[in-house]
């Protein structure tokens, strides 16, 4: 498996050596790199837009591999996402609300077998893995969801008008805090 993380820059130095993981709401895309949820806890931010629960459980148990931390965030995003493996080793990136004019046979056949039951299945495997294999090796999970958060701070959105703005973030920074404090 080729390695996301180039082990020279697996960290900013600035950060406590803890991951947070996510997809664009964590990236921070629409609001300053200072101003995202991970920067204002000051943890390492590898969040990457349009990531699937798939990718996202995939690279927090990568990142916790290489870099062994304390603990590490997660927002897990939209239950329809998910990645496919294909016969070349290659990850698909596969989303029901995307474009369905796509050309490709794995992608007509993924959305004609998705349903809601499975995205939530699939999103409560990929949760599942990740607490077992944070349990297994003591590293403290913290974890929300999109969905769990208060939208109607999405009132003020980013600079590109889609995503969450500078209050939302503040909003899941504290949440995240609220829960180390619980479980310190």
């Amino acid at each position: 498996m080729k390695k996301t993380f180039p082990e020279t820059e697996m960290m900013d130095k600035s950060t406590t050596g803890r991951g947070a993981f996510g997809c664009s709401f964590t990236y921070g895309t629409g609001v300053k790199p200072y101003e995202s949820w991970p920067k204002l806890l000051g943890v390492n931010n590898f969040g990457m837009p349009g990531s699937s629960n798939d990718k996202i459980c995939r690279l927090a148990i990568e990142y916790i591999r290489l870099a062994k931390p304390d603990a590490i965030f997660v927002m897990w995003t939209f239950w329809d996402r998910r990645e496919w493996l294909d016969e070349d080793n290659t990850y698909l990136r596969f989303k029901v609300a995307a474009d369905t004019s796509c050309n490709y046979k794995w992608h007509e056949a993924h959305v004609e077998l998705q349903n809601p039951h499975w995205d939530y299945y699939n999103y409560s495997k990929n949760k599942l893995l990740l607490e077992s294999f944070c349990l297994n090796t003591d590293v403290r999970l913290f974890q929300l969801n999109v969905l769990d958060i208060d939208h109607s701070l999405m009132n003020s959105y980013g600079s590109d008008d889609k995503h969450p703005g500078t209050e939302w973030h503040i909003h899941v920074s504290e949440n995240f805090a609220k829960q180390m404090v619980a479980r310190p």
